[in-house]
């Protein structure tokens, strides 16, 4: 898979539709979500530094946890008393979660191939 490197944060990041999570230099493909998931990205990083989702490895068990308190929040956010009102924020919180896991996943099959 090739990667792509972000001068700006010395970071690679692998796909050019998203672009670099930690300055948004998506190329004008991005839909607003897409965007918006970028930007909701970088903030949890920048939030929550070397406990980020950012830091973890493709195979970590915590994955798995922390996707399934998202899905729990979207749950809530659909009960008869529930904050609607938070459903669309908790939804993208999922997608976050999937899109640094995605990330992830390629990140240690561009190293395990030796393919950039």
């Amino acid at each position: 898979m090739r990667t792509f490197f972000c001068s700006r944060h010395q970071q690679e990041y692998f796909s050019r539709a998203i672009g670099c999570p930690f300055c948004f230099t998506a190329t004008e493909t991005a839909r607003p979500v897409e965007r918006e998931v970028r930007k909701a990205r970088a903030a949890a990083d920048a939030k929550h530094g070397a406990y980020s989702v950012e830091q973890l490895d493709a195979f970590d068990i915590q994955w798995p946890v922390i996707l399934m308190e998202e899905v729990g929040e979207v749950g809530n956010a659909l009960t008869y008393d529930g904050p609607r009102e938070r459903l669309r924020h908790e939804l993208i919180d999922v997608l976050v979660v999937c899109s640094a896991w995605v990330d992830a996943i390629d990140k240690a099959d561009a190293a395990t191939t030796g393919t950039p």
